[in-house]
This record gives C-alpha cells, structure tokens and sequence, in this order.
C-alpha cells in the first residue's frame, strides 16, 4: 500500500481507534490481493470465507498487538506519521498475514492448494534463501500433471533439442533448474523453463517468450486466467499460473524493485 500519499496514512491522533484502523487496512490489502493475484471480481466469497474460518479473530488479536508496536515507533519518531518505517513494520506483517489467510483457508475459492511452502519466504531478503529451492517450493510440480524435466542427462535428446530451437535460449554462466513440457505429443515444443536468471517459455499459437528477472517490469493475471508478462502471453494452467504469478511478484521485489 502506497504509504507516500496523505489519506492512506494512519491518523495516529486517534490512537483508540488504530487497531480498528488497521483491520481496514488489512481488508483493503486483502480485496488488492484478490484482484491483482487471484480471481478479479470474487473479493466477496473471500471476505465471506475471511469471517467464516474464524481468520478475523486472528487479525483483530494481531491487530491490538500491532497497534502498540507502531503507537512506539511513532512516538519513537518524534511524530511523524510518513515515516516509512511505520509502513515497512506494517506491510511486512500483513504480508505474511495475508498469505497465511489465502493459502492455509482459501482453498475450496481457488479448487486447488497452494504450497505451505510459500509461507517461507514471506519477510525474507534474497541473500537468505536458496534460489532454486524457493522456485520449486512456489511452483509444486509434484502436485501438477506436466512433464518437468530437471535431470537433463535422462531427458531425451530430441525433446531437450525442441525445448533449445523453440523456446529456451539460456545465456553464458545460466543454470536451468527445469525444462516443463506443455506439448499435446511430448515433443517440448511448448512449455516452459527458468534457470538462476529468467524465464523462458513458448505457448501454443503464441511467439517464444523469455525475461530475466532484473528486467520484470508489468505482471498482469489478465482476466484473471492467462499471465501478461512483459506484456507477452503466457498460459500453463489456472494452478501453474496462480503459483507462477506469485513467484514473479516475488522475484520481481527482489530482483528489481530491491536492486
């Protein structure tokens, strides 16, 4: 949330009514969150399942305790309610808060689960993590029905030679972690790849793709379906997609925005 303009800051004169406050902010991030991650135009059915799990008691109790914490910060400051620290204490918290709820609650919305593992990485820096792990964390192939290859040697020749003509054009120094085969016959004409600097992909009817992550700039879940990356096309399933999307706005934090 863009903390730099005057009415999404927090009026700290009303102190009896910051964790009320901050309950809003948490449900204006949540409907953020849904339409530009998740499924535009159903941020309804998830404030419904927000009260019906029970999740509203966590953020109220959260809330009270967050309250204090940035009640001290304030004053600590000598009054100043823009300081960036305030919002940096406060959006790292709805963060991980934010991600609990969706992923741990949110499931029969979306109709497939979304890795627990993702829950790792909320509030970490990208030195602290395995970059290739945390690809393969978010991504959860083995919940998925697509060919992945990520033992090259073993792969077929023929298919790593398709995957290399149509789609997958590494750089000098790029480790690939794997190659998905997305082609009706098995041929990797089509798919998708990432290596430890971009990713690469080819859709059918659609021109080969490929950023590497210092360049993400535009991440559109256009329609709530396919993915605009770089506004170019991309389209594995609405799960791929979904956990692909995420990892992207990850990566693109920590490679861009971060840099």
């Amino acid at each position: 949330m863009n903390f730099s303009t005057e009415e999404n800051l927090l009026d700290f004169s009303q102190t009896e009514r910051m964790s009320r406050q901050l309950e809003h902010r948490f449900l204006a991030s949540l409907s953020e969150k849904v339409k530009v991650e998740l499924f535009p135009g159903s941020y309804k059915d998830y404030l419904e399942q927000f009260y019906q799990s029970g999740y509203h008691e966590i953020i109220n109790r959260r809330s009270e305790q967050l309250s204090e914490e940035l009640l001290n910060l304030y004053e600590k400051n000598t009054g100043d309610s823009a300081d960036p620290a305030i919002y940096e204490l406060l959006d790292g918290e709805f963060e991980g808060l934010l991600e609990q709820f969706i992923i741990l609650h949110c499931q029969p919305l979306h109709g497939f689960d979304l890795p627990q593992a993702i829950l790792r990485y909320t509030n970490r820096k990208k030195e602290e993590v395995k970059l290739e792990q945390m690809i393969f964390d978010y991504l959860n192939f083995d919940k998925e029905e697509e060919t992945v290859y990520t033992n090259f040697i073993k792969m077929p020749a023929e298919a790593m030679e398709q995957a290399l003509k149509n789609f997958l054009l590494p750089g000098k120094g790029e480790r690939i972690f794997f190659i998905c085969d997305q082609s009706m016959l098995g041929s990797c004409k089509e798919g998708f790849a990432m290596t430890n600097q971009g990713i690469y992909w080819k859709a059918p009817l659609h021109p080969a793709g490929e950023v590497l992550f210092r360049d993400l700039e535009e991440l559109i879940r256009d329609n709530g379906d396919w993915i605009s990356i770089n506004k170019a096309y991309f389209n594995a399933n609405p799960s791929l997609n979904i956990k692909l999307f995420k990892l992207l706005l990850k990566l693109k934090q920590w490679f861009v925005e971060k840099s």
